[in-house]
C-alpha cells in the first residue's frame, strides 16, 4: 500500500485481513479510505465488507450494516451477502424477517451451510432449541468432513439454553480449539463463564485477549469487561 495508496484492491485485501485479526477499527480506516477512491459504483464485496464490519465491531451497529447491504444492487446480491443480512436481522430483532431471507436461500441451496447456520441463529433467538439444533446438524452434514466452527458455537448456546453446563462449557472449548487465534471464541467462552458467576475465571480469559490482541478494539472491549467485574 506504501508503494500505491490509490490502489483499492490493496486496501480491500488489508481490511480483510485486518478482520481477520479481529482489529475492527484498522479494517474500518481501510474500507473508508477504498470507498472514498471510489469514482463510479462502490464494488459489492467493499459493501459487504463493511457491512461486516458494523456488524461485529464492539458497537455491533446491525441496523446500519443492513442499511450498507441494502446499498448492494439486487442483480449483484449473492447468498454471501444476504446471509449476513438474515444474521443481522435476526439481531437486529427482526429474527422472522432473517429467517425468511434464510429458508429463501436453504430453498434454492439446501447444502448452503452458512445459510443454515443463520437459520438455526434464528430458531436460537426464538428459543426452539429443537428446530435450531437440526439445522445445525444439517449444517455440519453439508459440510461433510470440513470443520464448521460456528456449529461448536451454536450447540454450546443451545446446550447452554438447556442447562446443560457441562456440555455448553465443552462445546465452547470445542469453538476456541477450532479458532485458536480469533477473538470471538475467547470472548463468547468468558462470556459464558461471566454468567456462570466464575469471575476470577472470566478474568483470566479476558485477559489473555488483552494479550493475544494487544492495541485492538477488542483488547479494549476485554478491559471493559473485565473493569465491570470489579
Amino acid at each position: 500500500m506504501d508503494a500505491d495508496p490509490s490502489n483499492m484492491e490493496v486496501k480491500i485485501g488489508l481490511a480483510q485481513i485486518k478482520i481477520e485479526q479481529s482489529n475492527m477499527k484498522e479494517a474500518k480506516d481501510l474500507i473508508n479510505s477504498a470507498m472514498s477512491l471510489s469514482n463510479e459504483e462502490i464494488p459489492p464485496l467493499l459493501r459487504y465488507l463493511k457491512a461486516y464490519v458494523l456488524a461485529e465491531s464492539q458497537e455491533h451497529n446491525y441496523s446500519e450494516a443492513i442499511a450498507e447491504l441494502d446499498l448492494i444492487p439486487e442483480s449483484m446480491q449473492t447468498t454471501k451477502y444476504l446471509t449476513l443480512k438474515a444474521k443481522c436481522m435476526v439481531k437486529n430483532y427482526d429474527v422472522q424477517g432473517g429467517i425468511a431471507i434464510a429458508i429463501g436461500i436453504t430453498n434454492s441451496e439446501p447444502d448452503n451451510v452458512e445459510a443454515l447456520l443463520a437459520l438455526a441463529e434464528g430458531y436460537l433467538y426464538q428459543d426452539n432449541l429443537e428446530e435450531a439444533n437440526a439445522q445445525v446438524v444439517k449444517a455440519e452434514f453439508a459440510a461433510d468432513k470440513n470443520d464448521v466452527p460456528e456449529a461448536s458455537l451454536l450447540k454450546a448456546k443451545i446446550a447452554e439454553r438447556r442447562e446443560e453446563y457441562e456440555e455448553a462449557e465443552r462445546l465452547y472449548n470445542e469453538y476456541i480449539m477450532k479458532l485458536p487465534n480469533q477473538s470471538r471464541p475467547y470472548f463468547e467462552y468468558g462470556r459464558f463463564l461471566k454468567l456462570r458467576n466464575r469471575n476470577q475465571e472470566a478474568v483470566d480469559t479476558y485477559k489473555n485477549i488483552i494479550k493475544m490482541f494487544p492495541g485492538t478494539e477488542v483488547a479494549d472491549n476485554a478491559q471493559l469487561e473485565i473493569s465491570s467485574m470489579n
